[in-house]
């Protein structure tokens, strides 16, 4: 399992982002954030989280990504193989993505 290297993004396995995300293993790390896998407590389908650092120059892109996935969100996924965006969501000032889980479709 992959484990993230920033102190700052340390979460553990188990805990609980937003309100019923449980992660479950970390899938990658990127400059702005890592992207865990979650379980969604309430309909106990596997997502990926996407959460940002609590960075304000983070804040600002993470606010443009999010207009800009609403902006996709129009377009058919299947015509356009582009990854299906949920929600977002805030998990102690993190700015958080929920995304479908792609290693689950395949």
């Amino acid at each position: 399992t992959h484990k993230p290297s920033s102190t700052k993004h340390t979460m553990l396995e188990g805990s609980i982002l937003g309100n019923h995300y449980k992660v479950e293993a970390f899938l990658g790390e990127g400059s702005f954030g890592i992207v865990a896998k979650c379980r969604d407590t309430e309909t106990n389908r596997a997502v990926a989280n996407k959460v940002n650092k609590n960075r304000s120059d983070i804040l600002q892109q993470a606010k443009k990504e999010i207009f800009i996935l609403e902006q996709l969100r129009r377009l058919d996924p299947d015509a356009t193989n582009i990854v299906q965006w949920n929600s977002f969501f805030l998990d102690r000032e993190r700015v958080c993505l929920n995304l479908t889980n792609l290693k689950e479709l395949i």
